[in-house]
This record gives structure tokens, sequence and C-alpha cells, in this order.
């Protein structure tokens, strides 16, 4: 779960744009690629899918639920590739 900053929309359009702050580093689907096949359990990992996992609980567990609608592996960014990376 990323910082919401702020919204832009275009009246006449209905147009809008979503601005959230910067993760960097790639996304799961580039990162689960770069890993040694055949892939291996490590705390690495099991820190990631943990990071989805509470996100969504968190998502769906608030009065007014929330539903990400397109999660795959494009749609989710992993920070720091060291041994403990987060989703």
């Amino acid at each position: 779960i990323v910082l919401f900053l702020a919204a832009h929309v275009t009246p006449a359009s209905n147009d809008m744009a979503l601005v959230f702050e910067l993760m960097e580093g790639p996304t799961l689907h580039d990162w689960m690629k770069a890993q040694p096949h055949p892939i291996e359990f490590d705390p690495g990992k099991l820190s990631v899918l943990r990071d989805i996992s509470l996100a969504l609980r968190y998502l769906h567990q608030q009065d007014k639920t929330l539903v990400h609608g397109d999660l795959k592996g494009s749609n989710v960014f992993v920070e720091g590739t060291g041994d403990l990376p987060r989703a």
C-alpha cells in the first residue's frame, strides 16, 4: 500500500490522474523472473508474500471495504532487493 498524494480530474472529459509516492524497485513479475530457477524458498520471498497478504487484509478490513481489482505481478513493486525485500 502506497501513500496517495493527489488527484486531478478534468471536468470536461472526466479524465483522472492519481499521484502516489514513488516506489523504487522492480515489479514482482520482474523480480521473480530474476530469481534463480528453480525458485527456492527463502526468508526474502516469504517477506514479500507476507507484505502482499497484509496489505490485502488491511484493505478488506476497512469500514468501507476497498478492493484492488487488478492484483497481478506487474502491479506490485518490490523495494530493496537485499535479504528481506518488501512489497
